[in-house]
């Protein structure tokens, strides 16, 4: 399943021929490509990043302030990180917990529609993203490392030299 997802983001790049990354999560989870359009959660998120970033002017800030205190995400724990309610976007606006894969998948998502510089960034074991270069660790509420950081709190992984590059940026 984690592989499906990580295939599906590396074959979803952006072009003018493919989906959004915002109608990919409708697709993946059944729903008509437009989902997102009536989604209240998404709406009023989206709503409460604007007002966040109009009076904080910190665009780092108002993505942690959206995932951890407006939608209040909780991290499901290593044991359901492969389960569609913690990848699918749609199910993680319903339910609140989520893994480190939808919540990169969010990340993107809100960097689609606001546009804002983003990547995700696989590792062994692992996905985190990056927004205007910071990078946040999705299962510690956003909290910050280094690319190097990754690299020694992974070290059982395989690593190389693609791994310092991102599997999907904006």
């Amino acid at each position: 399943c984690l592989m499906s997802i990580i295939i599906a983001f590396q074959a979803l790049t952006p072009s003018k021929k493919e989906k959004s990354l915002v109608e990919a999560a409708c697709t993946f989870a059944n729903l008509e490509p437009q989902c997102f359009e009536s989604n209240e959660t998404w709406k009023e998120g989206l709503a409460y990043y604007d007002s966040v970033l109009a009076i904080s002017h910190d665009t780092i800030s108002a993505v942690k302030s959206l995932f951890w205190e407006h939608w209040q995400f909780k991290f499901a724990g290593a044991d359901h990180a492969q389960t569609p309610e913690v990848i699918l976007p749609t199910k993680i606006l319903e339910e609140k917990n989520t893994g480190c894969v939808g919540v990169s998948w969010l990340a993107l998502m809100l960097a689609e529609v606001r546009g804002i510089q983003a990547q995700a960034y696989l590792i062994p074991g692992h996905m985190y993203f990056s927004v205007n270069g910071r990078n946040f660790e999705p299962n510690r509420e956003g909290f910050n490392y280094s690319h190097e950081e990754y690299r020694k709190k992974y070290a059982a992984g395989s690593w190389d030299a693609a791994m310092q590059k991102a599997l999907y940026r904006n």
